[in-house]
Order: C-alpha cells, then structure tokens, then sequence
C-alpha cells in the first residue's frame, strides 16, 4: 500500500520529479569527477615515484646555468653513489621529409645508465644505450619511434638533429608519460659541439648510497653549490619532496572543487525541499483525508524521508555512473592534450560511501522543512475545504 502510495506521488509531477534528480545528478557527477581524479592521481603519482626510485635526486636551478664545476663538486659529496649530468635543449629534428620541434638530452651514457638503469622509465625495447664515445648515435623515446612522425622510425634509421646525421640505435619503452617519450638521447659532448656550447649544464641527476638519508645529501649539494650560485636559485628535488609538491598541489585544486561541487549538491537538497513543498501542497486534500482516517503523522512523515531518499538515491546512482565516465573521458584528455598519462582517475569503496552519505544527509535535511508542514496539516480544514 505504501509502495503504491509512493509511486503515485513519484510519478504525479514527473516534470518536477525529473528537474529535482536532475540537480542532484548533476552535482554528484562532478563530485565524483573531483574525488575521483584527485585520488587515482595521487595513487599514480606514488607509482611513478616508486617507478623512478626513492634513491634518486635532482638539481637543477633557476635563472642560472650549471657548469661542469657544480657537477664535480657533487661528485665529490659522500653518499652520492652515482651522479649524471644532462644539457637539455629544444631544436628542429628532421625525418624523411618531416621535421618536429622536440625535446634533445645531452647525457654521458656510461653515468646515465648507472643512475636510471634500474628504472622502469628507462627500459630500452629496441636496440641498446648510447655508448661512450659514440658520437653521431641516437636514442629515442617511445613516441619518437612510433607516435611523432607519420612514417616509424626504426634501429638503425637515421634522423637529422638541425643539419647533422644522428643514427639510430636504441628506443626506449613506453612510459606513457608522453614528455619523457619525446625525448632524444646523444652524447652530451657532441650536442656542446654542434650547438657551440661549452662548460654548460642544465641539470644533475644523483643516485644515492643505500642507508644514507636524502636530507644530508641535499643540504651538502646546497652547501657546494653556493659558492657559484645563490640558494634561493637552487633546486633540489628528492623523491619524497616531489611527491608532498605533487600531492599538495592536487589537494588545493581538489579542495577548491570540492567546495564548488559541495555548494551545488546544498542547492540541489533546497531543490529537493522545494520540489518536496510544493508536492505537500498538491496532495494537502490526501494528506487531509488520510489524516482523517486515522493515519499518524509519523506514517506521513516517513513517507516524505522516503520520497527524499528515492530522489537522492536514484540521482545519485546515475550521477556516479556518469561521473566515473565522465573521470575517464576527462583522463582522456587531458592524456591526449598534456601528454601526462600518469594524471589517472579512480575511486575507492570508501569514498564511494563517504559522498552517498554527504548526499543522504543533505537529503534528509532538506525533508524536515516539508515533514513539519505535513505535521501542521488539519484534517478537518481540509474537509471543510472540499
């Protein structure tokens, strides 16, 4: 009978019945869209550290330039197990016909490959690592290869970095990080050759000594380094500041959406009342006839929570089906727009339950208003007025 009494009312004003879930739709899908990003990035960001190693550090500095002095310097630091240089520049790079603006690494090979050698990151799927004193050789990234250039580059094939002949002879696996898959790999002393650079660095890569705290290493790289640089433009960047950087950064952007999105579903529980208001003033003579018929205000109540809770469960349900599709596209996207794979979408169990019981509890409190005016109702009043 209650069931019966539910649907009628449900389906009474469906108009008003599909605006109110609706709101509430909406509002939960970009509420889930938010969590959603903000969670599963944050577990791909932890991943991709893990993949990199909690034994890697990086230096670089701003406004400034490195020299091969700062880079002695640090070698010299105890710790530091191994240390690579790299001068990273941007220049014209040229296959049959085709020329692309990409990303050049210059690197020591041997030192390279004895800092990043145990990364995921950098695992050569086709042919080998630079080799010292290979002077014209190339490595390449994954999208070099097969993404960048409409015809695929293979080992053995040879591109033109400006107007000089580099051949060919590894590619590096895919990362999907798309960045780092856009890279080329030469010999940093060939690059200062052809670009008329000497003594210039961009960044040192460090790989520390097993049980040797991270923090230590920093302040003596700091130390060294400010004898040819100011402190405030050194940067140093260890695997646990990234990852608070990282993480601190995703909290803000997902507190402020939160925040946005928090404010929608409020408004969409004041849709609710309203809808739920102006439903007690349609059914006032079956509300006044039930009454009279001995029904207590505690049945009527019920039956307005329920109502609610129908309201709220059923957008909610479709709102979180489209905000997990949503999540996906927008991972999509941004992948295809940025190139940053590691930006994931995802959500736990947990936070699925936290934003249905957000949802719930607005929903409920939206219901008081529309129960007291159920409970005001006179029976009799009602009567008089048929």
């Amino acid at each position: 009978m209650i069931l019966k009494i539910l649907l009628r009312y449900i389906t009474y004003r469906k108009f008003r019945t599909v605006l109110t879930i609706l709101g509430i739709i909406i509002s939960v899908a970009f509420l889930i869209i938010s969590l959603s990003i903000g969670e599963g990035t944050r577990v791909a960001v932890d991943n991709f550290l893990q993949m990199l190693g909690h034994d890697k550090i990086f230096v670089t500095t701003y406004g400034e330039k490195l020299t091969d002095e700062d880079y002695m310097d640090v070698k010299k630091i105890k710790g530091i197990k191994d240390v690579a240089r790299a001068l990273i520049l941007s220049d014209v790079v040229y296959y049959k016909g085709e020329k692309k603006i990409l990303k050049i690494y210059g690197i020591d090979p041997e030192n390279a490959k004895r800092v990043f050698g145990d990364v995921r990151g950098y695992r050569i799927s086709a042919g080998r690592w630079l080799l010292s004193g290979e002077k014209y050789s190339a490595t390449i990234g994954y999208s070099v290869a097969y993404e960048i250039f409409s015809k695929r580059i293979k080992v053995g094939d040879y591109i033109y970095i400006g107007k000089y002949r580099f051949k060919v002879v590894g590619i590096f696996a895919k990362t999907g990080v798309k960045p780092r898959d856009s890279v080329i790999y030469v010999n940093i002393n060939t690059l200062r050759e052809i670009k008329g650079l000497k003594n210039v660095i961009s960044s040192i890569a460090i790989k520390i000594k097993e049980d040797v705290n991270p923090n230590k290493i920093e302040y003596a790289i700091k130390n060294k380094l400010a004898k040819r640089h100011s402190k405030e433009n050194i940067i140093i960047m260890t695997p646990k500041k990234l990852r608070e950087d990282i993480n601190e950064f995703f909290s803000m952007m997902q507190t402020f959406l939160f925040s946005i999105v928090f404010l929608a579903i409020v408004v969409s529980s004041i849709g609710i009342m309203n809808t739920m208001h102006m439903n007690i003033l349609d059914r006032k003579k079956d509300i006044g006839i039930m009454k009279a018929l001995g029904c207590e205000n505690k049945i009527l109540v019920k039956l307005i929570i329920v109502e609610t809770l129908i309201y709220s469960t059923v957008g909610y349900l479709i709102g979180l089906i489209l905000g997990l599709t949503g999540s996906k596209i927008l991972e999509k996207i941004i992948e295809k727009e940025i190139g940053v794979a590691m930006f994931k979408s995802g959500l736990s169990l947990e936070i699925v339950a936290i934003s249905y019981a957000i949802v719930l509890c607005l929903s409920i409190i939206s219901s008081i208003y529309p129960a007291y005016k159920i409970s005001k109702i006179d029976p009799i009043k009602v009567i008089r007025e048929i």
